[in-house]
C-alpha cells in the first residue's frame, strides 16, 4: 500500500493512533513526511488556496498533523487515551447541550472543551493533558477569540480533572463541566 493510502486507511480508522502504532517504524517515517510535504505544497492554504478548513485535504491534514504533533509531545497511548476522551467528550456535549449553536462557540462548546480536559487529566495527567489541548488549539489555529475561549475552558477542565482524580469520579467531573456551563462559569462567545 502506498503511503498516501496508509494515510487515508489511518484517518478513517477508529482508532488512527493504534493504527499508527501498528505500523513499521519506516512506514511511521514514511508518513511523518508525506504530512510534512502535503504541508508545503499539496495543501498549505498560502500554497494551494482551494484547500479550505472544510475541504477534505485539508481536514485530513490537519488531523494527521495534530496526531503526529501529539505522538512527539507526549506518546502514542497518551494520544489514543486523548482521542477517546475527545469522542466522549463530544458525545456527551450531544447529549447535554443539543443544538448547533450551543456546540459552536455556545455552552455546549464549552462543556465539551472542559470535559476533555477533565477526562484526559484524569486518565493521563495534567501534564500531558496540557501539552495535548494546547498542541490541539495550535495546529488548528482557529480565530484568536475562539482559541482564548478554548484555552480557558480546557485548563477549567484540567482544575476539575485534578480534583477529581483521586476519586476517580468521571461522571462527576462531566457533571461539574455541565453544571459551570450552563451557569455561565465557562468561557462562551454566544
Amino acid at each position: 500500500m502506498n503511503v498516501q493510502d496508509e494515510i487515508k486507511v489511518m484517518n478513517e480508522s477508529a482508532d488512527p493512533y493504534g493504527y499508527f502504532a501498528s505500523l513499521s517504524a519506516n512506514e511511521q517515517r514514511a508518513i511523518i513526511a508525506a504530512v510534512e510535504r502535503a504541508r508545503v505544497t499539496d495543501i498549505n492554504p498560502q500554497v494551494a488556496p482551494f484547500a479550505t478548513a472544510q475541504s477534505d485535504p485539508y481536514r485530513i491534514y490537519i488531523q494527521g498533523l495534530e496526531m503526529l504533533s501529539c505522538i512527539a509531545l507526549v506518546d502514542v497511548v497518551s494520544c489514543g487515551i486523548a482521542n477517546q476522551a475527545a469522542t466522549t467528550a463530544s458525545m456527551e456535549a450531544q447529549n447535554r447541550f443539543p443544538g448547533a449553536t450551543s456546540l459552536h462557540n455556545g455552552k455546549g462548546d464549552a462543556f465539551r472543551h472542559c470535559s476533555w480536559n477533565a477526562l484526559m487529566t484524569m486518565r493521563i495527567g495534567a501534564d500531558a493533558a496540557e501539552r495535548i489541548a494546547t498542541n490541539h488549539e495550535t495546529v488548528a489555529q482557529g480565530p484568536a477569540d475562539e482559541t482564548s475561549m478554548d484555552l480557558y475552558n480546557n485548563a477549567q477542565g484540567r482544575f476539575l480533572g485534578s480534583a477529581f482524580a483521586s476519586s476517580g469520579d468521571e461522571a462527576s467531573a462531566l457533571n461539574q463541566c455541565a453544571l459551570w456551563a450552563s451557569i455561565g462559569l465557562l468561557s462562551t462567545l454566544s
